[in-house]
């Protein structure tokens, strides 16, 4: 499922494609990094690279896993959307928490619910929010209610304000 010719290219700041040989480099530090330790040099590459550009690649590594059949020996490319995912990702992955949950793959919703708690970004804790308050499932939203719970602590609020600061809509509908 490496296939990364066939994905969208992160993109340096200045613009320019990363070639070839360093989506392959970049592919090896996924593969051996782990949200709790990633590779070091993977700070360089987000600070070198556009975000979204790096959301989208990493994204696409997402879905060829997937579509080959999410083989478990590469569940490094699912892991690998904590380490360059961003907003869009956080979105994509949110829309499919809950359809995994009933479609009876109950293990990949907690770990897409762990990856988006773990992006720590305010659209992926609203996602978080938003499967704590609306998930059919109430082992999910317990678990996202967990994972809210701590996103707080890590930032120094209750769980209360940091709801409030991720209500888009300041509660206006």
């Amino acid at each position: 499922y490496w296939t990364p010719s066939h994905w969208p290219r992160p993109r340096l700041l200045s613009g320019e494609e990363l070639p070839p040989a360093a989506i392959d480099a970049l592919g090896t530090m996924l593969a051996f990094s782990t949200a709790d330790d990633p590779y070091v040099g993977l700070d360089d590459v987000r600070r070198a690279c556009d975000g979204r550009s790096l959301g989208a690649f990493v994204w696409a590594l997402f879905e060829t896993w997937d579509r080959a059949g999410a083989p478990t020996k590469g569940d490094w490319a699912f892991h690998a959307l904590t380490l360059l995912g961003d907003d869009e990702t956080a979105r994509q992955l949110g829309a499919l928490v809950e359809p995994w949950s009933k479609e009876g793959r109950y293990g990949r919703a907690l770990t897409a619910l762990r990856i988006l708690a773990a992006l720590d970004t305010d659209e992926a804790l609203a996602c978080v929010r938003s499967l704590s308050e609306k998930a059919k499932s109430r082992p999910l939203r317990g678990e996202a209610r967990k994972r809210l719970d701590e996103n707080a602590e890590r930032r120094g609020v209750s769980t209360e304000q940091l709801a409030d600061l991720l209500d888009q809509d300041f509660g206006l509908d």
